[in-house]
């Protein structure tokens, strides 16, 4: 994927804007109701958003008490999750009906960010209320922040400013 200046410049917002959230709003640990989470609707508009949302998450997670186990996994997360949904929705037309598939999909790979606590704290019994737990965040912030994006879309047209 070749992108223009024009959308590096959004993606690099993008993963400004992200970074920022996350630092500034508590993120971390196992119950993590990351408000940037919301930006993670934005490869459902245009996949061009998924480079910006990528990078983001990486350099967000620096600041984990993980470090780089987190800027891996946690980018690893999201980019596994932003490649299945493409796959998922591709032929789907509602725009409601891609988000929610989204929001089920970053939760339910939500599993990645749950082997790699329970390893890192040497805890990998507490596996499954690990995955719930970080499920749980991820699904609360995705679904109720489904019509701030929807509304934003209206204002400003997400996909056409990718193009």
């Amino acid at each position: 994927m070749k992108l223009s200046i024009k959308q590096l410049t959004i993606n690099a917002m993008v993963a400004a804007i992200y970074i920022v959230v996350t630092i500034f709003l508590p993120s971390y640990g196992p119950l993590q109701l990351r408000l940037s989470e919301m930006f993670a609707h934005l490869p459902v508009f245009n996949r061009k958003y998924s480079v910006g949302l990528i990078l983001g998450v990486a350099v967000a997670n620096m600041r984990s008490e993980f470090g780089i186990y987190d800027v891996i996994f946690g980018t690893l997360h999201t980019a596994v999750s932003i490649w299945l949904v493409s796959l998922i929705i591709k032929d789907s037309d509602s725009l409601m009906k891609k988000m929610i598939i989204n929001t089920a999909v970053f939760s339910a790979t939500s599993f990645i960010l749950a082997l790699m606590v329970g390893y890192l704290t040497e805890q990998l019994f507490i596996f499954w209320t690990l995955f719930a737990s970080f499920a749980a965040s991820i699904a609360i912030v995705m679904f109720v922040t489904i019509p701030v994006v929807l509304l934003l879309d209206k204002r400003v047209n997400l996909n056409q400013i990718m193009e």
